[in-house]
Parts: C-alpha cells; sequence; structure tokens
C-alpha cells in the first residue's frame, strides 16, 4: 500500500524490507489481510485515506514515480534530497533495486510490465 500511495522516500523501506521478504510474499499477506480482516471492526486510522490497493494491479507499486503534481488525490512532502548512510543505498538504487522487484513480481504473475519512460 505504501508504494501505491505515498512519497518516494518510502521506497527506501519497502526495498529493504523486500531484501529478506519477497514482493510476492507481502502482496499474499496483503491479499489475505483485505480478504480475512475487510469487516467495519477492523478499520483502523490507515482505511481513512481510502487508499487504492496494488493487489488488483500490481502495476499500482510503481505509482512513488508518478510526479507530485500529477497526484491530485492527497498532499505529498517527498523530498529525493535523502542522505543515505555512508556505504548504503543512494536514492538512485534504492529505486533501480525496488523497480527490478517489482518487474519480477509482475513478470510471475503474467502482467506486463511498462518500460522506462524518458525524462521530460
Amino acid at each position: 500500500m505504501t508504494a501505491s500511495n505515498r512519497a518516494s522516500k518510502d521506497i527506501y523501506d519497502l526495498d529493504y524490507l523486500t531484501e529478506d521478504c519477497s514482493l510476492a510474499q507481502l502482496m499474499a499477506d496483503l491479499r489475505y489481510k483485505q480478504e480475512n480482516f475487510n469487516e467495519e471492526e477492523h478499520r483502523t486510522i490507515f482505511d481513512l485515506d481510502n487508499e487504492v490497493s496494488p493487489v488488483g494491479n500490481p502495476l499500482r507499486l510503481l505509482h512513488f514515480e508518478v510526479k507530485a503534481a500529477e497526484r491530485k488525490n492527497r498532499p505529498n512532502h517527498s523530498d529525493h534530497r535523502i542522505l543515505p548512510l555512508a556505504g548504503k543505498k543512494n536514492w538512485m538504487s534504492a529505486q533501480s533495486s525496488y523497480r527490478r522487484k517489482v518487474r519480477r513480481l509482475c513478470n510471475d504473475l503474467g502482467v506486463d510490465f511498462p518500460g522506462i519512460t524518458p525524462v521530460a
């Protein structure tokens, strides 16, 4: 859900998490949660945003790449000027690593993965 609806800096977290737990497993866990805990009594503060789930459309996992100006549905405070720790991935490396993981997931699911869009 984070990649579908949040800021670019959250990709660092997702890339780190998916080093030990595959994106496919996280998606399976999310699907299970959404199918089994979808009653009113299960709602939390995080449900107030009515976020779009990537379970039905795994390409939503690339939504962080959409420019903030094009995402009118929510405020954005993403800042690519994140200072990585010495010897750790920079933004470009984390983004590339995460994108490869999404590509692998899409291949496994039989979903056509988009090519790289030229920078405007």
